[in-house]
């Protein structure tokens, strides 16, 4: 009985928190997290907006995959458009030296930024 109650009491103290669905990750957020491209590619082609934040951290999609060292998917991300400006890089890095893959996001963010200004070159 002692159990069932702490166990309801942490539930109550949670909802009262605020944890919960106001925290969740989008589902394009979760797709990245899992690697799956095919899953990315539905629900951009859906209309998922690829820069949007969501979870605690209020993450992009691309944060979310370096969290989960997704590389393939934050690569997947990049090709697709996702933006990277110098706060989300700055972010992106401080993430991935977490995780341990700095230097595998670092290469990544510089090929992705190199593609972007040969694009932009006349």
């Amino acid at each position: 009985m002692a159990r069932l109650t702490i166990a309801l009491l942490l539930s109550a103290a949670v909802s009262a928190c605020g944890v919960g669905a106001a925290y969740a990750v989008s589902p394009l957020a979760a797709a990245s997290r899992a690697g799956d491209v095919a899953e990315i590619d539905r629900l951009l082609a859906g209309g998922a907006d690829i820069n949007a934040g969501s979870g605690v951290n209020d993450w992009p999609p691309v944060i979310h995959a370096i969290h989960k060292r997704q590389l393939v998917a934050l690569g997947h991300l990049l090709d697709r458009g996702a933006a990277v400006d110098a706060p989300l890089r700055s972010r992106a890095l401080s993430v991935a030296r977490g995780s341990g893959d700095e230097d595998a996001v670092l290469a990544i963010l510089n090929v992705h930024r190199q593609a972007a200004v040969a694009s932009a070159e006349p």
